[in-house]
C-alpha cells in the first residue's frame, strides 16, 4: 500500500512580506498555490498510491471562496478517475461547517466532519485493509489532548493509521489539540500522519510519526516548506520518501562590504551575479532577501539601502522572466570588538555625547548629534548594546583625558 501526506497546504494564502509587487506578479502568485496542488495530484496519480491524506490546514481560513472549492473538488475528481482515495481532515485555520461548502465532495473523498474521533475502514484496489482513525476542528482552538479518545490498533486489518492536526507538548499555551509521543506509540498503529507544523520532522521512528511540512512557503520564515511524505507499507516495513515541490523558494544572500572600497559598479554586478547563483529553474519562482555586512565605515545610507533594492528588483526581475524577486536589503553592521567600533570616531565627539548624557540624563537627546553621522545611525538606531558601549567608552575616554590632566 502506498500513501501520500500532506498538510498546511494553505489554498488562497497570500504570500507576505513582500512589499509593493508588480500587478502581472501579484496576479501570477495567486495562482501558486494550486499549481503546488496540482502537482501533488500528478504525482499522486504517477505514484498510483491507494491514498492521499490530507491532514488538515488545507484551506487558509473556515469561509473558504467559492471558486476555491471548485478547484480543490476537480482536483479530486482526477483522483476519482484513478481509483484513489482521499482521507480529508480540517484544522484549526479551515475548521468545519457544513454550511460553508457549495459543492458535493465526490465519492472518492472522505470527509472527517467533527472533533469526536471516528475510525473508518477502507479497501484498496489490491483488497488490502487499512483503518483511518481521525478527526476535524470545529473551532479555531481544541485544548483537550485528542490522542487519548483515539482507538486501540484494529486487529482484523492489515495497517492503521492516525490522522492528527496538532501541537506535540503539554504546555499550558498549547491550544492546538496538543498530544505526547506516549500517546500516540501506546496505540500501536502503523502510522501516524500529523499536521500544523509548518517544517518536516520525523517525530518517532515506531511506530513511524511524520509532520509532512508545508508544501508551499508563503513567509520568509518557511524557507524548507516544499515537501509531502511518500510511505510505502509492505507487511511490517514501512518506507518514507520526501517529495518537493520547490515551485516557490525563499532564498538568503550575505554580501560582504570589505575594507578594499570596491566601486560601487563593481558591488552591483557581484549583487546580480549572487542572485544568478541561486537561480536553478525559471519555472519556479523566488523571493531573495540581500544581507550586506560591513563594518561601521562601510555602511550604506538608508537613501543608498533602498536605491540598490529598487535596482535590483526591476533588474531581475525582468532578467529571469518576471519569476524572481528581491524582497529586501538590509545593510548589517558588524562589529568586531569595541575598540574596533569606536576607531573611527572623533574624541571630542564622544567627550560631547557623555556631557550632554550627564547634564540631560536623557539619552535619546543626548545621541542626537551622533544620529547625524550617517556611518552610526543604523548602529544607534537599532543596537541597543551599541548604545551601552559607546557610553562606556566615553567614561573610559574621560577618565582617563581627566588622569593625564591631573585631576584629583
Amino acid at each position: 500500500m502506498k500513501c501520500i501526506h500532506v498538510a498546511d497546504l494553505h489554498l488562497d494564502r497570500p504570500f507576505e512580506g513582500l512589499g509593493e509587487l508588480p500587478e502581472e506578479f501579484s496576479l501570477k502568485l495567486s495562482q501558486k498555490n494550486f499549481q503546488v496542488f496540482s502537482a501533488i495530484i500528478d504525482e499522486a496519480i504517477k505514484e498510483q498510491v491507494d491514498l492521499l491524506l490530507l491532514v488538515g490546514d488545507i484551506f487558509h481560513q473556515p469561509r473558504i471562496p467559492i471558486y476555491t472549492q471548485h478547484l480543490f473538488i476537480e482536483e479530486m475528481k482526477r483522483l476519482e478517475k484513478e481509483q484513489i482515495q482521499v482521507v480529508l481532515t480540517f484544522g484549526n485555520h479551515d475548521y468545519y461547517d457544513t454550511n460553508r461548502y457549495w459543492f458535493p465532495f465526490p465519492k472518492n473523498v472522505n470527509v472527517w466532519k467533527s472533533e469526536t474521533v471516528e475510525t473508518l475502514v477502507l479497501t484498496t484496489r489490491n483488497q488490502e485493509t487499512v483503518a483511518i482513525s481521525a478527526f476535524s476542528y470545529e473551532n479555531r482552538w481544541i485544548e483537550q489532548h485528542q490522542a487519548t479518545k483515539f482507538p486501540k490498533r484494529f486487529s482484523h486489518v492489515d495497517y492503521h493509521i492516525g490522522c492528527y492536526h496538532g501541537e506535540l507538548g503539554t504546555s499550558e499555551n498549547n491550544r492546538y489539540a496538543p498530544f505526547t509521543l506516549g500517546e500516540l506509540k501506546e496505540k500501536n498503529y502503523d502510522y501516524w500522519a500529523l499536521g500544523h507544523i509548518h517544517q518536516r520532522k520525523v517525530v518517532g521512528e515506531d511506530p513511524l510519526v511524520v509532520y509532512p511540512g508545508a508544501p508551499i512557503g508563503h513567509t520568509k520564515k518557511e524557507q524548507q516548506c516544499y515537501y509531502a511524505a511518500l510511505i510505502e507499507f509492505t507487511g511490517q516495513q514501512k518506507q518514507l520518501e520526501w517529495k518537493s515541490f520547490p515551485f516557490v523558494e525563499w532564498k538568503r544572500i550575505n554580501y560582504q562590504l570589505t575594507e578594499d572600497n570596491i566601486p560601487k559598479q563593481v558591488i552591483l554586478k557581484e549583487l546580480f551575479d549572487a542572485i544568478l547563483e541561486q537561480i536553478t529553474d525559471l519555472s519556479h519562482t523566488y523571493f531573495i532577501e540581500i544581507t550586506l555586512e560591513s563594518s561601521p565605515e562601510y555602511s550604506l545610507t538608508e537613501y543608498e539601502q533602498q536605491d540598490i533594492l529598487r535596482y535590483l528588483q526591476q533588474e531581475s526581475y525582468q532578467s529571469f522572466k518576471q519569476q524572481v524577486w528581491v524582497y529586501q536589503l538590509i545593510n548589517e553592521t558588524v562589529i568586531k570588538d569595541n575598540q574596533s567600533a569606536f576607531g573611527f570616531l572623533d574624541k571630542q565627539l564622544l567627550h560631547q555625547f557623555l556631557q550632554a548624557y550627564e547634564q540631560q540624563d536623557m539619552e535619546d537627546k543626548a545621541l542626537d548629534p551622533l544620529y547625524k553621522q550617517p556611518i552610526l545611525y543604523t548602529l544607534l538606531h537599532e543596537n541597543t548594546s551599541f548604545k551601552e558601549a559607546l557610553l562606556d567608552q566615553s567614561k573610559d575616554f574621560l577618565e582617563v583625558e581627566f588622569q593625564t590632566k591631573g585631576g584629583d
